[in-house]
């Protein structure tokens, strides 16, 4: 990508923001002030079920009061813990010379009347016309095996804070035609999908985890989905964009924070349905779902079993062993700006350890992975990898498994963490990893091996 210092300049310069509070409550509103991007027009629509129930933490602001603080970053949930003792990207079309305007946009044509239908549920039809449903592709497409017939799918939003990005997409599925009284409760499995992906990336996957018993979730994760940003042609551009704004004004955290922020509040919506057994959560998730799942089991043990696929990674050891190439080649604009506003020649450890400092505040020194994963313990925890993922190098996770391993030893639950390497594999998600995974969380939710592997 040829990028002008001209270029830049369309963008503005880099702005510095302070540090967000830690905070014991998550669901009340900050009183410390801090800088805010200009106000844009309010689009969300007013507090609405959308055929989901209400969840707590939301905060509807009536006209004429101010709009309330966005919550903390789950990186001072991380943080405090830690302290206490705790696939291939599609190649980037935008440039910083086409980035255009910078400040985030509203969701256009949101604004719903507060009992709008929303809901699609009982659908009795067979695995392939279920995900024909979820991909807008008719009876027959999808590929369902060892699903069984008869899941019942609710389309579902809530509101896990007042941005522009806080509604989030939400698909439930689980197996239809069971009594409603009393209610059936399942075990939760939470899939998530890769960068440049959406919640429809995982809905094989549903369909075949609702056949097995589970309530299964999906969600868009920010700018990804029905989130993107619809001032960008490309979805990818618009979340590139939005990395740069995080980089340079805040306070956004796009990049990992805020989806684990969503995903916390997931977890508080599950618990308001009484279909839902919310002692047998299970998570995994690809690549960006992959961290998702890390990091979110680290912050809330609601979460109590995690098998995240080709994200856990080391950030520190990659930039002292200079292995950080892969990982910037995935979202390479942030670190082209960062290059720039920072007066380097070209993108190298000053770079990347600014860009994590400034996306991921507190990471590097507070929840990298040799002090979050071990906050895991004694959760059953399986990481799956390829042998030669250059976004996700194995020794570096090998390292930071040491320390992740003496802590479960030492809870008597060394037998609970395991890491699964596929060999000769890069940065990609395969069918034996999800054989994994579904057998991980089938043996300690379901309490038996479901997929394949071991």
């Amino acid at each position: 990508m040829s990028v002008t210092p001209g270029h830049l300049k369309a963008v503005g310069a880099r702005q510095e923001e302070p540090q967000r509070p830690l905070r014991k409550e998550a669901c009340r509103s900050s009183q410390q002030s801090r800088p805010r991007l200009p106000k844009q027009p309010q689009e969300l629509p007013p507090h609405s079920t959308r055929g989901a129930e209400s969840i707590p933490c939301r905060v509807t602001p009536s006209k004429g009061e101010p709009q309330p603080r966005r919550p903390p970053s789950p990186s001072h949930l991380l943080a405090q813990a830690s302290a206490a003792g705790g696939t291939a990207g599609a190649p980037i079309g935008l440039t910083l010379a086409n980035l255009g305007d910078v400040m985030p946009r509203p969701r256009p044509g949101h604004r719903q009347s507060p009992g709008c239908p929303h809901q699609l549920a009982n659908l009795s039809e067979p695995p392939g016309s279920l995900l024909g449903t979820f991909l807008g592709e008719g009876p027959g497409h999808g590929d369902a095996r060892g699903a069984e017939p008869g899941l019942a799918v609710e389309e579902l939003e809530y509101y896990s804070d007042d941005s522009h990005q806080g509604w989030v997409p939400l698909r439930l599925v689980k197996q239809a035609g069971l009594p409603s009284s009393p209610p059936s409760r399942h075990p939760v499995a939470i899939l998530l999908h890769a960068t440049g992906g959406s919640k429809d990336e995982v809905a094989t996957q549903q369909a075949l985890f609702a056949g097995r018993g589970y309530l299964v979730a999906a969600i868009d994760c920010r700018y990804h989905g029905a989130r993107h940003d619809p001032a960008y042609a490309n979805p990818r551009d618009g979340y590139e964009a939005a990395l740069v704004r995080a980089w340079r004004q805040g306070p956004e955290r796009p990049f990992l924070l805020d989806n684990v922020w969503d995903l916390l509040r997931l977890l508080d919506l599950l618990e308001t349905r009484p279909d839902a057994d919310m002692a047998r959560v299970g998570m995994t998730g690809i690549s960006l779902g992959g961290m998702h799942t890390w990091l979110c089991a680290a912050a809330d043990t609601r979460v109590a079993v995690a098998a995240p696929m080709i994200g856990v990674q080391y950030f520190m050891w990659a930039i002292e062993n200079t292995s950080w190439h892969g990982r910037v080649a995935s979202i390479p604009l942030v670190f082209e700006a960062a290059r720039h506003d920072l007066g380097q020649p070209d993108v190298g450890e000053e770079v990347v350890e600014a860009v994590w400092h400034k996306l991921l505040p507190g990471l590097l020194d507070s929840y990298d992975a040799p002090k979050s994963l071990p906050l895991i313990a004694p959760r059953p925890l399986l990481i799956i990898k390829g042998e030669t993922d250059p976004r996700c190098p194995l020794q570096g996770v090998e390292v930071a498994l040491v320390p992740t391993r003496a802590t479960y030893a030492a809870l008597g639950a060394a037998d609970k963490v395991q890491l699964f390497v596929e060999a000769g594999v890069g940065h990609e998600c395969t069918a034996t990893m999800w054989a994994h995974a579904s057998s991980w969380l089938d043996t300690h939710l379901l309490g038996q091996a479901g997929g394949e592997g071991t």
